[in-house]
């Protein structure tokens, strides 16, 4: 599943803050059944004041009464206006959205370049990250801006809309500020290291779960491949980590391979990957590390 972008210019706010540009011809668009039924009703009310005009003008083909082009010009002023108004609405429910994705933004683009990933077959997958973004919306964003707004906020977007607010303004800037010491599980610290890699120049993702073959993390450079296995240890990592990195690194076809913990290393697991030719690392030295490779 992926994201389809949105082929919307942008406009800088007052904040020099940049969103996708909503025209008036957009709004009237993605609601044309809406205007349509104003121009049909108000029509309808007054063809029937003056029906009898509107009949003879269909019957014998007369000279139209002035009463039908006050009918279509009134008609098409209640469109406009009517369009501007819920441009207007539209334009205080982004507000709204905003002040509720700002004071997140960086930590969503942090997690936006962890979770989009690529296959085995160097497919960009969005999924985790359109489930992440979902979750943000339906219980951190929609339950601040009400109802309304949300409803209304979905008709303009939604998912799509906050993923390239986030990537325009906050990917290109995002930085680790995560200590990884702090970090209690071992996916997030996954993600860290992903996001390390990011920071570095890297093109990386974080694999599944589950049939990762020994890679928690490959990162991507031009034709340099470096699978990455991370540990948040609070004991001596084993020798059973570099093995199951070594592995890993003929799986993916890779150039080198990674251990990075938040722990030390058995004597063992230091033997092994001086005979395998595998780095270990601490979770401090890998964007160092990564930068120069």
């Amino acid at each position: 599943m992926a994201i389809k972008k949105s082929s919307n210019s942008y406009i800088s706010r007052n904040d020099k803050f940049l969103i996708p540009k909503i025209g008036l011809r957009k709004v009237f668009w993605d609601d044309f059944s809406y205007g349509f039924a104003i121009v049909a009703i108000i029509f309808i009310i007054f063809s029937w004041l003056s029906y009898s005009e509107v009949f003879e003008f269909v019957k014998n083909d007369t000279k139209p009464n002035i009463n039908i082009f006050f009918i279509c010009a009134i008609s098409v002023i209640t469109l406009v206006i009517a369009t501007y108004l819920r441009k207007k609405f539209a334009e205080v429910t982004i507000s709204r959205v905003l002040e509720e994705l700002k004071p997140i933004g960086p930590k969503l683009a942090a997690r936006r370049r962890a979770l989009i990933y690529k296959d085995y077959y160097g497919h960009i997958k969005y999924d985790r990250w359109i489930d992440e973004l979902d979750n943000v919306l339906n219980n951190i964003i929609n339950p601040k801006i009400g109802d309304r707004h949300s409803a209304r906020f979905a008709a303009l977007g939604g998912l799509v809309w906050l993923d390239s607010v986030i990537s325009k303004n906050w990917d290109a800037e995002v930085r680790s500020a995560v200590d990884p010491t702090t970090i209690r599980s071992p996916y997030e610290f996954e993600q860290w290291c992903a996001e390390e890699c990011h920071r570095a120049g890297w093109d990386a993702y974080v694999t599944k779960a589950s049939g990762d073959f020994g890679a928690d993390v490959v990162a991507q450079r031009g034709n340099k491949i470096i699978v990455i296995q991370s540990k948040l240890y609070t004991g001596s990592v084993p020798i059973s980590a570099v093995q199951e990195i070594s592995g890993a690194r003929l799986h993916y076809t890779a150039t080198h391979a990674i251990v990075v913990s938040t722990s030390k290393y058995t004597r063992a697991a230091h033997k092994l990957a001086v005979t395998n030719d595998v780095t270990l690392l601490s979770a401090t030295e890998l964007y160092v590390f990564m930068k120069n490779y």
